[in-house]
């Protein structure tokens, strides 16, 4: 097996054309069809898989399953969207399959190949010599060591996105995930591609916080075109960050050259081989099938009890998927919590929204959409109220926005002080102040008679560190310090809730069970209700 340009079969045509004449049942297309998504999709699977029968194994599974999905395509969008989907989702199936792999199959790229025995699948490979410009034969192995590091799934994002010239949305698609989720694969994988091409460099102290993860975010396309002239001019100003960025995209160049291996001359005749055996095989179980009383009555009763027994662990799995999902909601307001802390004068969180009295929430006018795009987040899926979600986008999507509704309907599914509050006796400090006259400025420091309560900022945590020779402290202390929880009072499925998620100053979310601990209590569900 060896490497080198690929070249096609087929002239290369547009694959919407040859799915229409398929699904129309056009039989001379299946070989076009196939031999179209030959040269790059083998590719694609042998670096994922890292073994030349795995990929070609996988290459004639997901010909069959798009053969035998034809009916269910959607007349518009991209077909090579829709095939490299389903080819990912089979190598995504077959390493779930297989607890551990058999033989070292990534040895295979290092190698150059296998050598040929008689019990290999495929009996006729292509002998070309290597191509040795795409990539120095240094880079490959440590091309490959990283790839080998990273899960699978990391593995089909970043490949994705250097083999296939698709859009952030559409190799999200591919990967069954949302397109946060997918950003965060392959940015990691990305990381770790870089770190083993240039070194692990260090970033030095002139280096702006968090450029590396922009410049690769300029790299994968998860930018926009503002955004990315906005971080253009501002590593021209400063020679460090133009060194990480020159480091950053050399190691993208690298590997977005990685060499093509050749598919076998045979996998087309055999693929083709395999749709046209299937299809007979499909025809003939059509033909000789007879319905009789018996066999249609006994499933119909089977997947009756079945339907029976299930619904009930459905149900519960929709409302623990709904509360996985609050969850995710609560800490995404956290990190643009977090991004807005970093760029606002002193590192301090947004303020509390000073237009709705009783509503306390950040204010929106600071956050959207600069940080927050989806109005979508700022309400609690607990709570399971469409209308709800209706009325946030309704009111946020507004020129200019309403933001006075908007901060009413947050305050029913989530709470925020932009302060540090650590029991009971603060929140009612805190509250005393608020509804006191005049009310107070919510940008600093607020004294009262006992205590201070301090606004919350990046690194406030040390004001609350009583062990500062315990280097763990701090962790801890941002650990335990809520800035952000959900309302207690409201209902959730139709009943009071059991529980509340709470955001903590480290980012991380907790579930606690109401009565539990501060803020999920009695005295504060309380003190919310009497504002």
């Amino acid at each position: 097996m060896t490497t080198q340009e690929q070249a096609p079969d087929c002239p290369q045509r547009d694959a919407a054309p040859l799915l229409a004449a398929m699904r129309k049942g056009d039989p001379t297309t299946c070989r076009e069809f196939v031999a179209y998504f030959q040269g790059p999709l083998f590719n694609y699977l042998y670096w994922l898989s890292g073994d030349p029968d795995t990929a070609a194994q996988l290459f004639q599974q997901t010909m069959m399953s798009v053969y035998t999905n034809l009916p269910r395509v959607r007349k518009s969008g991209a077909p090579d969207v829709w095939v490299y989907r389903h080819a990912t989702q089979r190598y995504l199936d077959q390493v779930q399959r297989r607890s551990q792999m058999r033989r070292a199959t990534w040895d295979n790229i290092l190698k150059g190949g296998l050598d040929r025995d008689p019990d290999r699948k495929w009996s006729q490979w292509d002998g070309a010599p290597p191509d040795t410009t795409a990539v120095p034969p240094e880079e490959t192995p440590r091309l490959v060591e990283a790839l080998k590091a990273l899960t699978p799934r990391e593995r089909a994002a970043i490949l994705l996105a250097a083999t296939a010239d698709f859009t952030p949305a559409a190799r999200a698609k591919c990967l069954h995930v949302s397109r946060r989720a997918a950003a965060r694969l392959q940015l990691r994988a990305l990381a770790a591609l870089a770190s083993q091409l240039n070194g692990a460099p260090a970033d030095s102290g002139q280096t702006p916080r968090g450029a590396r993860d922009r410049i690769r975010r300029q790299q994968l396309g998860l930018l926009s075109a503002a955004r990315a002239r906005k971080l253009d001019a501002a590593l021209e100003t400063n020679e460090a960050s133009q060194r990480v960025r020159d480091e950053e995209r050399a190691a993208w160049r690298a590997f977005r050259r990685l060499p093509n291996f050749l598919a076998p001359s045979s996998l087309t005749e055999d693929t083709e081989a395999h749709l046209r055996a299937g299809q007979e095989a499909q025809e003939e179980r059509i033909a000789t099938w007879g319905f009789r009383f018996m066999q249609v009555t006994v499933p119909i009763f089977i997947l009756a009890i079945i339907a029976v027994i299930l619904v009930p662990t459905i149900s519960r799995s929709i409302q623990a998927a709904r509360v996985a999902a609050a969850r995710e909601n609560l800490e995404a307001i956290g990190q643009a919590l977090i991004e807005y802390s970093q760029s606002a004068p002193g590192q301090a969180f947004p303020p509390m929204a000073a237009d709705v009295p009783g509503a306390w929430v950040p204010d929106l006018r600071l956050l959207f959409p600069h940080y927050i795009q989806d109005p979508a987040l700022l309400v609690r899926p607990s709570l399971n109220d469409p209308a709800l979600v209706k009325a946030m986008r309704d009111a946020l999507s507004k020129s200019p926005p309403d933001f006075d509704t908007a901060h009413r309907l947050l305050a029913r599914s989530y709470v925020y002080t932009g302060y540090v509050l650590l029991d009971e006796s603060a929140l009612a400090a805190f509250k005393s102040l608020v509804e006191g006259a005049p009310p107070p400025e919510l940008t600093g420091d607020l004294e009262t008679a006992d205590r201070v309560l301090r606004r919350l900022k990046r690194d406030i945590e040390y004001f609350f560190v009583t062990d500062r020779s315990d280097p763990q402290a701090a962790s801890r202390t941002r650990a335990r310090i809520p800035i952000m929880f959900e309302t207690t009072g409201a209902r959730v499925f139709g009943s009071d809730p059991e529980s509340a998620n709470v955001l903590y100053l480290d980012g991380h979310v907790e579930s606690l069970p109401f009565g539990s601990q501060f803020p999920v209590t009695v005295g504060v569900r309380a003190l919310l209700e009497d504002r």
